[in-house]
């Protein structure tokens, strides 16, 4: 979850505060836009062994999870 990790230090880096709305809006519009593609080309990519493929769609739904954490986090 390497890509999970990466969005938790960047959204932490301002301490304890919430991350920036706008931010979270333009991460979660771009991510919609790209995470279905990334999704279908992992699954249909033949070089990637099984394994790849699963980290890899999982490190995506953890991506996901964390922008919807994100996003209620924003609406508190």
């Amino acid at each position: 979850m390497r890509c999970e990790l990466a969005l938790s230090i960047v959204l932490l880096a301002g301490g304890c505060a919430l991350p920036d709305r706008a931010f979270v809006t333009a991460v979660d519009k771009s991510w919609q836009a790209i995470g279905p593609e990334y999704q279908q080309y992992v699954e249909a990519d033949p070089d990637l062994d099984e394994a790849t493929k699963s980290e890899r769609i999982g490190t995506a739904a953890g991506f996901t999870a964390l922008i919807e954490r994100a996003k209620k986090a924003g609406a508190q």
